[in-house]
């Protein structure tokens, strides 16, 4: 009878680990980021409208390649002109319906979050530099 149980726990303990998938993997799948990507750094427009600009221009100079952009913003027209003439390598995919903020990945007043394989952090934009490791 034991071994029974412990069988079934075991079982249940596997399927369970191997059912699960990360955040990143779940985000990556909702908006169909490519494979290729290493860390989804997700910006929420409305937390810094003003900031976002400077923000941005300050993404490009890094020259990253790894990741994809995920700003969640209700209107796209507002940075596409911005971000084509920034000239990035990397994917930048808009959250238009909050899709991330509805299903409580992060909330209204997070300003940026890191997602990667690992881990997820919630990020402001003031502390860009320390961020700027994670991203290569």
């Amino acid at each position: 009878m034991k071994q029974i149980l412990l069988l079934g726990i075991l079982m249940l303990s596997l399927a369970a680990c191997t059912m699960r998938d990360s955040r990143f993997d779940l985000v990556k799948n909702k908006f169909q980021i490519p494979d290729s990507v290493d860390w989804i750094l997700v910006i929420n427009a409305s937390t810094c409208k003003t900031c976002l600009n400077t923000f941005l221009e300050e993404i490009a100079k890094e020259n990253l390649e790894s990741g994809a952009f995920l700003i969640i913003s209700p209107s796209k027209k507002t940075f596409l002109n911005q971000i084509s003439g920034l000239g990035l390598t990397i994917p930048v995919i808009f959250d238009s319906a909050k899709v991330l903020i509805d299903e409580k990945y992060i909330s209204v007043e997070d300003e940026l979050a890191l997602i990667q394989h690992q881990n997820s952090k919630k990020i402001k934009i003031q502390d860009w530099e320390g961020l700027k490791s994670h991203l290569k």
